[in-house]
């Protein structure tokens, strides 16, 4: 894991201005266009056999920032790189396969209001800024895959439920951002701390403090993961696209988890039994309570459409 400092002008170019905005439209669903960029007539492959093909047999399509990729389904949002760009050692970011877990996505972040919340039972609790981030914090940089847990699903035999994934749920990039750990360092977890909880900026219909609401992952305050996890602003050396975390999404140095919390805006502890509810290793917000609520990071436009075009 290499470590460096960017400069914070330099990086802010990138992303256009501090408190410039990125939007991707004025709905909650974001939108596409069938591509008319597939490479031939799509099979009528159905099962129950194993799918024979490469890929998954899905639909091509074009979402903004993305090239025509394989789409599984729409809320939430799945999309499949294809086989042709895996041909080089890391995947180009309009080709970057797309995961989420509940329909209602965040289409715009305005950089000058987001804030990264550390919350719970830290000692100094923290809101901070992407400046902060970039200007408070040493950059590190990290080759690493990120898979989905369920890539080539649509392969086993016998057939099992889930995403009919292709061999295309996977990528490899070079994350650079903040460690993890140097975040935990500076808010400072109290004594009796047993898990970290980390709650993605999707959300869905279902009720408050279910998994159908809010998505949310849980590591334990002894995994290894803590320490090669990375807060990553770039991806291959550019602002993540909107659909793969924009303005930062965390993952960790090796490719450990079935999934990661995109679009991370708040980090929170929680207590053992005896100090308040405890997340279920590995949980995905089905869980009893938690010590406080946690806010969210203010949304405001910046302008982007995911609408068709």
């Amino acid at each position: 894991m290499a470590t460096s400092w960017f400069h914070r002008r330099d990086l802010l170019k990138l992303f256009g201005a501090g408190s410039a905005l990125l939007v991707l439209g004025r709905v909650n669903r974001a939108g596409a266009q069938v591509s008319s960029q597939a490479a031939g007539p799509l099979p009528t492959f159905t099962g129950p056999e194993a799918n024979p093909y490469w890929n998954g047999v899905n639909p091509f399509v074009t979402y903004p920032q993305k090239l025509p990729l394989l789409r599984l389904i729409d809320r939430g949002i799945q999309l499949e790189t294809p086989r042709q760009y895996f041909d080089r050692a890391f995947t180009p970011n309009p080709a970057f396969y797309v995961r989420y877990h509940l329909e209602l996505i965040p289409n715009s972040v305005d950089l000058g209001t987001w804030r990264l919340h550390l919350e719970g039972n830290f000692d100094k609790p923290m809101q901070l800024s992407f400046d902060d981030l970039v200007r408070n914090f040493p950059a590190v940089s990290v080759a690493a895959v990120n898979q989905c847990s369920g890539n080539s699903r649509s392969r086993f035999q016998p057939r099992v439920s889930g995403g009919q994934w292709g061999n295309g749920a996977m990528g490899n990039a070079l994350w650079t951002g903040v460690r993890l750990a140097d975040l935990l360092r500076n808010a400072g977890a109290k004594p009796g701390t047993v898990q970290f909880q980390f709650q993605g900026l999707e959300r869905g219909l279902g009720p408050p403090g279910k998994g159908s609401q809010a998505f949310v992952k849980s590591l334990d305050v002894n995994d290894p993961v803590l320490n090669e996890a990375v807060v990553a602003y770039l991806m291959n050396g550019e602002p993540l696209p909107m659909l793969n975390g924009f303005p930062q999404d965390m993952g960790a140095g090796v490719a450990r988890r079935g999934s990661r919390a995109l679009l991370v805006p708040n980090l929170a502890v929680h207590l053992d039994a005896q100090g308040a509810g405890q997340v279920p290793a590995g949980g995905t917000g089905h869980r009893r309570e938690r010590p406080r609520a946690v806010r969210r990071g203010r949304l405001e436009p910046r302008r982007l459409s995911l609408e068709q075009s």
